[in-house]
């Protein structure tokens, strides 16, 4: 059962979701259509803000409630690239360790994003 902070913490974070989906519908449209096909799902207990994969978007209200709102945008938002590169959740090459995917991933998107904390 959750506590009243857990709760309050958990409706901020889906409301900030949701003000992000709004955005991208008009703003980046194939953000919007991928996040449109995750379901969005708390667990505070991941060690870190957000993660994708299996179907969903998976967060942690007490990062999440750290993050500016440009912050979380990037956050998933690259996630959301990670999904339409399918990486490293679909595209899983013969004994390469989840980490080397990751690691793989990261190199890709850090190579090719513009990131707005790096300008």
């Amino acid at each position: 059962m959750k506590t009243m902070e857990e709760s309050r913490l958990t409706v901020a974070a889906e409301e900030r979701f949701r003000h992000l989906a709004e955005q991208w519908f008009l703003s980046e449209p194939a953000f919007f259509a991928v996040y449109c096909t995750h379901k969005l799902v708390m667990n505070p207990n991941i060690c870190c803000a957000v993660r994708t994969g299996k179907g969903r978007i998976e967060y942690n209200p007490d990062m999440i409630g750290s993050l500016s709102d440009n912050a979380l945008e990037e956050t998933v938002g690259i996630e959301m690239i990670r999904l339409f590169l399918k990486h490293p959740y679909e595209r899983r090459p013969e004994h390469c360790s989840g980490s080397r995917m990751l690691a793989a991933s990261d190199m890709t998107i850090w190579s090719n994003y513009r990131f707005s904390y790096c300008v």
